[in-house]
This record gives C-alpha cells, sequence and structure tokens, in this order.
C-alpha cells in the first residue's frame, strides 16, 4: 500500500476532485494489531502529504460493534457479520472519497455510503487496494453493484485478475484461480 501517489493523482486527474475528505473504511482493532498498522489510514494520511486540496477523516466513521474476519463467510454471513457494524460520530459536509482495502461483497462500502450521506455530506467514489471481482447478488461483482446503486466510480489498484495475471508461484495462482472459480465473477 506504498503507492499513495498513484492514488492522489487518481484523486485529483481522474475525478477531479479538489477539495475532497477521505474517510478510510474503518478496520477492526484485531486487524490492526495483527498487521501492527492500519494499511489504508497510513496509505490515506500520506495521500493527503502529496496534496493539500485533500483532508482526512478517520475518526467519524467507525466500528460501533466487533466483527469477524470476513475470510471464510459466506455472501450472506459477510453481510451480516457488517451489516450495523459502523457509526458516524459527528455530522460530515462536503465531497467524500471513502478509501477501503479490499472489496468483497461490499457490505462495507454500502454501510459506509448510507452513513456518509446520512451525515450530510457527498460520497463520489471509492478508492479500493484490491477488488476481489466477487460476484454479488447476481451476475455483476460486487464493485459494479456498487457503482450502479449509488452512481460512485470505484478505482482499484489491483484486481484479482491482475494478481493471477502477474509472476506468481503456480501454487499461489492455481489457488487464486481456485477463488475465482468459486466466488468471483466470469473472467472476461
Amino acid at each position: 500500500f506504498s503507492n499513495s501517489h498513484y492514488w492522489s493523482n487518481t484523486v485529483m486527474v481522474c475525478f477531479n476532485f479538489w477539495h475532497t475528505i477521505l474517510i478510510p473504511v474503518p478496520s477492526s482493532q484485531q486487524k490492526i494489531i495483527e498487521r501492527g498498522f492500519d494499511s489504508i489510514a497510513n496509505l490515506c494520511t500520506n495521500m493527503i502529504r502529496e496534496r493539500e486540496s485533500l483532508t482526512l477523516d478517520t475518526s467519524n466513521l467507525f466500528l460501533r460493534r466487533s466483527v469477524v474476519d470476513q475470510v471464510g463467510l459466506t455472501a450472506l454471513q459477510r453481510q451480516e457479520n457488517l451489516e450495523g457494524a459502523f457509526g458516524t460520530r459527528r455530522v460530515i459536509s462536503g465531497t467524500v472519497v471513502i478509501v477501503d482495502d479490499v472489496i468483497t461483497a461490499g457490505t462495507a462500502v454500502r454501510e459506509s455510503v448510507d452513513l456518509i450521506k446520512k451525515s450530510g455530506a457527498q460520497p463520489v467514489a471509492v478508492l479500493l487496494a484490491l477488488d476481489r471481482q466477487e460476484r454479488g447478488a447476481g451476475d455483476h461483482s460486487a464493485v459494479q453493484e456498487v457503482e450502479q446503486q449509488f452512481g460512485l466510480r470505484c478505482v482499484s489498484l489491483l484486481t484479482l485478475a491482475d494478481l493471477i495475471a502477474s509472476d506468481l508461484p503456480a501454487e499461489q495462482r492455481a489457488a487464486l484461480e481456485a477463488y475465482r472459480a468459486r466466488y468471483g465473477i466470469k473472467a472476461a
């Protein structure tokens, strides 16, 4: 997640949003402790250092309750795990870009969009470190569903297809292909 320059340029050039609040989807305390840092909050901090027109709000959107790791959960279990788990601490105003490390079923992003809108701000885009390209409720991916449901542009640093196409050892590539076959949208 060291490519903050790429992401800050994406916000400025691709989206053309100059006075934008970055709001990272909060990570669970368990994940922060396991990693030793909050990867998305750190990335956002680096992005605002590069662009004066970006501001960062890491304290407003928060987890109201504990959630379990999403890995290995079905789509319904993931939705139930995150539904109602987020809250906001105060009114937000302005243009917001939501930043998340990974999108699986899209529940965290949907919850974040709803809360940010209810708080008074306008979400305009979602930046993702990884799009797992998982099926949503139908034939589309979770990203495609979020884009259609909310009219937001979602930009990913990496996709599952990117990882599969990269120079990985055969065993890792096979594991990713098995994951895609089980959970993913059909390859284009």
